[in-house]
């Protein structure tokens, strides 16, 4: 917001508007509700109401092109169309406005290499998504690009589709809720209090082509859907050519006076409805986050939050969680390590719908086990029978409780096999159930009673694997005073394991009298660790650098063995 107030500055320069008239623009930007709502969020209208406003200083403050503005116009929108590919509706008509302004003095042999950059900038995200996923913008457009990690449409969001008429400005403004989250009145009231200033900017030279790319900017994106956040940016190029006629059109008249007065009032009108943008700024939670921090509000606005921090601190790389709520799915403060049952996820969503309709839990039990799912967060008011079944037959154990979220830690396990061995030591055979393919997560525990001392006992964990060699991990304990010892053993694989072996010995050959009270291991599949793509791809460009080089070196050895020698030939004198 900085920065975009700092290029209005600079653009109502190079439109010839006085200071007062600056001030003004930026008073009225301000002001503007969407603008105090886009400081609280992450959305990307921010940061591209400071490129939209960036690129029209650009366009407006040069009549004559060069070489240097050129590329870095090219940056600009390539960062632009880099934000988010609808931005492309708001880099539509500023292209053309700089492609008119710079047409009798653009660099042509320099638009090759602009181009470029331009691309280079903006689509590399868009490359990446591709290779991933084979669809650069996922989700949308994936009835064209038919990624399989998507339903095989393209992306709508019907909720936003209200329909786009001659009054859909006038609804905007008091009935913003049909086209945004917030209260009727956080769309402000500059499209309506200004449209006529808007309209006279239009018959003079110097703002026409800034009031026509903004009036474009602001109106395209909402002819595709009516969601009134993505036209915001568009204020950047309005907001400066709507103030100009105020200097240009009625300087030195008694009426400028009025209308400077008038536009001071729509200030603190737009002030006054600031709080009709989002349920945060209504009911005071940023004013308890400012003065009684965080803490005070994560447990009534947001306790799967603290579920996560519960999780993350307890936890760490172990944790495979399954946020279980339809209505509250949020999976982002999990660090990559949840999974969610909405329509973010359309393979789970699709067979959690299926397994809620299984009150046994057979279902939801299958779910954990493909997934490696060891926590489960749920809400008490948003739970199903099935659930309820699934959790109890995992053996469920509930470790964490804040108002109506819990989390519930699931302890899948089958019991080992004692192998027989020398009386001093045990041994303990664990194999799965069935042969997984891809990352297969083994968690494995046993328990015994000993002889208390200060002899350590021995354990050795040996993984056995299908057409690969066994791979161990030794360690030692110490019976404890009250007789009782154990270990656990968590490994995360990508080969498909057949067996876990684990033996348990005292030291120096003394007999601490062990006693197997209790083994168990489970085998589960790693849906998240299998999702993720990135990994997926950077050890497929590892696989194969790695084929190559070994091709590279065989085929040079071939060439060695079948090189012709000579020996240097000696006579004896």
């Amino acid at each position: 917001a900085g920065l975009t107030v700092a290029l209005l500055w600079k653009l109502g320069e190079s439109l010839g508007l006085n200071s007062s008239m600056r001030w003004l623009i930026i008073a009225l930007y301000a002001s503007q509700p969407m603008t105090a709502s886009s400081l609280a969020t992450m959305q990307t209208e921010g940061p591209t109401s400071a490129l939209v406003v960036a690129l029209a200083y650009l366009i407006q403050g040069s009549d004559r092109a060069n070489s240097r503005l050129l590329l870095t116009a090219s940056l600009l929108f390539g960062f632009l169309l880099g934000l988010k590919v609808s931005n492309l509706v708001m880099a539509g008509p500023l292209g053309l406005w700089m492609l008119w302004r710079w047409r009798q003095s653009m660099p042509w042999k320099m638009l090759p290499l602009a181009l470029l950059c331009g691309v280079a900038v903006g689509g590399s995200s868009y490359t990446y998504a591709y290779i991933l996923t084979g669809n650069p913008v996922l989700p949308i457009f994936n009835g064209i690009f038919r990624s399989p990690y998507y339903q095989l449409n393209n992306f709508s969001n019907p909720t936003w589709n209200t329909g786009f008429g001659w009054s859909i400005v006038w609804n905007m403004v008091f009935h913003t809720s049909r086209f945004d989250e917030g209260a009727d009145g956080g769309a402000g009231f500059i499209p309506i209090a200004l449209s006529g200033a808007l309209l006279i900017s239009l018959f003079d030279r110097r703002t026409r082509p800034l009031a026509l790319a903004g009036i474009v900017a602001f109106l395209l994106p909402l002819s595709q859907t009516q969601y009134f956040r993505y036209a915001t940016p568009a204020f950047g190029l309005l907001i400066p050519a709507m103030v100009s006629p105020v200097q240009f059109s009625f300087a030195g008249k008694r009426s400028a006076q009025m209308m400077v007065a008038l536009l001071i009032l729509l200030v603190f009108a737009n002030f006054a409805v600031v709080s009709n943008t989002h349920w945060q700024v209504r009911t005071g939670i940023l004013q308890k986050l400012v003065l009684q921090g965080s803490s005070s509000i994560s447990g009534e606005y947001a306790p799967e939050k603290k579920a996560a921090d519960f999780i993350r601190e307890s936890y760490g790389s172990h944790a495979r969680t399954l946020v279980a709520s339809l209505r509250y799915c949020y999976g982002a403060p999990f660090g990559g390590r949840a999974l969610v049952r909405c329509w973010y996820d359309p393979a789970l969503s699709k067979s959690a719908k299926i397994a809620d309709g299984d009150a046994s839990g057979a279902i939801w039990r299958q779910i954990f086990s493909d997934a490696g799912i060891n926590l489960v967060v749920l809400r008490t008011d948003d739970v199903t029978p099935g659930m309820i079944a699934a959790i109890k037959e995992s053996a469920g154990i509930r470790v964490y409780s804040s108002g109506p979220v819990e989390v519930w830690e699931l302890h899948p396990a089958e019991p080992g096999k004692p192998v027989v061995r020398a009386s001093k030591g045990i041994a303990v055979q664990f194999q799965p159930g069935i042969s997984r393919a891809g990352m297969t997560l083994l968690d494995a525990s046993f328990e015994l009673a000993c002889l208390p001392s200060k002899t350590p006992i021995v354990v050795g964990w040996t993984l056995q694997r299908h057409d690969a060699p066994s791979e161990g991990k030794y360690g030692w304990i110490y019976c404890s005073s009250s007789g009782q010892t154990g270990d656990s053993f968590h490994v995360k694989s990508p080969d498909n394991l057949t067996g876990l072996f684990v033996s348990a010995t005292p030291a120096y050959g003394v007999d601490l009298h062990l006693v197997l009270e209790s083994a168990s291991a489970s085998w589960q599949g790693d849906l998240i660790s299998d999702r993720d793509l990135a990994k997926r791809w950077r050890n497929g460009v590892v696989d194969g650098v790695k084929a190559w080089n070994k091709e590279r070196l065989s085929r040079r050895r071939q060439a060695s063995l079948h090189r012709p020698r000579t020996e240097k030939q000696g006579s004896l004198q």
